[in-house]
């Protein structure tokens, strides 16, 4: 009954850290374009508008990086919860390789739209996602990771 309620915890824990590594894909993602469109001179509003504005469409891109990067995402977790893999290494390299394949898996004209202020010609956007994705990781690992395979402990 006990190792019923350690996974229950850990789903729980588990399903906040990936809710929350979502919210900073989105603020990544979100800040990097609005810094972008900022310092090129595209933006020229008052910084509480582009902060609101910001707000809002990191909101919209943290939502499309937890459906894209979900797959991958649950793959990664449930290895490190299974072999007991706690080091952010793990985490942030997985992180990444789940915004990358996030990337892919997203539909361009969506995507086209969303980072509109982000120019093709000077890298794309795929090293925007791999980053992002990194920075999810990293996340995830803060709040979730560190106590990966607690099932594989003994019970005390």
């Amino acid at each position: 009954m006990r190792t019923i309620g350690r996974i229950l915890a850990r789903l729980i824990v588990a399903s906040i850290g990936y809710v929350i590594a979502c919210l900073a894909v989105g603020a990544a993602i979100s800040g990097t374009i609005v810094a972008n469109a900022w310092l090129g001179g595209e933006i020229a509003t008052p910084m509480a508008h582009l902060t609101v504005e910001s707000l809002f469409f990191g909101g919209v891109l943290a939502s499309l990086a937890a459906v894209h990067g979900f797959a991958p995402a649950v793959l990664a977790i449930v290895v490190s919860e299974v072999f007991g893999i706690r080091g952010p290494l793990y985490h942030v390299l997985c992180g990444g390789l789940a915004g990358a394949l996030g990337h892919v898996a997203a539909s361009p004209p969506a995507w086209s739209e969303a980072a509109g202020a982000l120019d093709p010609a000077v890298g794309g956007r795929l090293p925007l996602f791999v980053a992002a994705g990194l920075i999810g990781g990293f996340v995830y690992w803060l709040v979730a990771g560190r106590g990966a395979g607690v099932l594989r402990e003994p019970a005390a």
